[in-house]
């Protein structure tokens, strides 16, 4: 019991000091109000990145599906072109965030970082379908 009762008592005598008492209420008056402020701000932030992620998605894999479509109706794919343009076409997105975050980091910083191979990754959605087309008839 004695040693729950020694940090009590001492807690209890540090929060019972006149001079921090004008600081609690203080804090106590403010913050409520302050807070769901806050919590309003988060939330609103947190929807409007929710929305711009949406559209973001919905806009690549709009441009993307299109151009599939354009691509796999020109001519007559085999299988292996089509799984392999499938494969491009579902890591553009992660292609295009690492090409940003790349730009970004040389633009502010001046660092090159080399996250992707020495190779020309697309910087489009229509780069995808230009790049392999000349590849995939050769190996046909």
């Amino acid at each position: 019991m004695n040693i729950i009762q020694r940090p009590a008592t001492e807690i209890s005598a540090t929060s019972n000091y006149q001079s921090v008492f004008p600081y609690y209420t203080q804090a106590a008056s403010t913050s409520i109000l302050e807070d769901i402020i806050r919590l309003v701000q988060l939330l609103l932030a947190l929807l409007l990145l929710g929305v711009a992620s949406v559209l973001w998605f919905w806009t690549i894999s709009f441009q993307t599906g299109r151009q599939f479509r354009h691509w796999f109706d020109s001519e007559d794919r085999s299988l292996p072109e089509v799984i392999y343009k499938l494969g491009e076409i579902f890591l553009f997105p992660i292609v295009a965030l690492a090409n940003w975050s790349r730009r970004a980091v040389k633009k502010i910083w001046g660092i090159e970082l080399k996250l992707i191979s020495e190779s020309k990754p697309p910087q489009r959605c229509s780069d995808l379908f230009k790049s392999n087309t000349s590849e995939g008839s050769a190996s046909a």
